[in-house]
Parts: C-alpha cells; sequence; structure tokens
C-alpha cells in the first residue's frame, strides 16, 4: 500500500484515542477513571469532527447546486 492509497480518516480513531488517553491521565489519578474520562472524550472529539465533516459536505453541495442547475445553451 502506497501513501497516496492510505485514506487519512483512519489516521482519526487511533490519534483520537492517543489524545484522550494522555488528556484524561493527566488530569485524573485513579485507571477507571482515566478510562471513563477518555472514552466520553473520544467520542465527543469524533462527534464534533462527524458534526463538522457533514457541515462542509452540506455547504460544499449547497455551493455546487446552482451551478449545476443552470441551463447548458
Amino acid at each position: 500500500m502506497t501513501p497516496q492509497n492510505l485514506n487519512v480518516y483512519w489516521f482519526l480513531i487511533p490519534l483520537t484515542t492517543a489524545i484522550s488517553l494522555v488528556y484524561s491521565a493527566s488530569r485524573n489519578e485513579t485507571w477507571p477513571r482515566i478510562w471513563r474520562q477518555a472514552v466520553r472524550l473520544a467520542l465527543t472529539i469524533l462527534m464534533i469532527m462527524a458534526v463538522a465533516t457533514l457541515v462542509l459536505l452540506l455547504l460544499n453541495v449547497v455551493m455546487e447546486w446552482p451551478a449545476s442547475s443552470k441551463p447548458r445553451g
């Protein structure tokens, strides 16, 4: 597999997991709390990125829609 074929979005899950674990470990001292906070933070980050992606996709469709509906002549 070449780097050109590798989808950059596959890096989001391990990167989000690492960031969440490090941030949670810096705020909490017990493992159950660290895991609970890390899962919650990772889900929050992934949901925000998903919503941002959907908003950008919708904006892309809306901005292209008038241009594609013009009659050709």
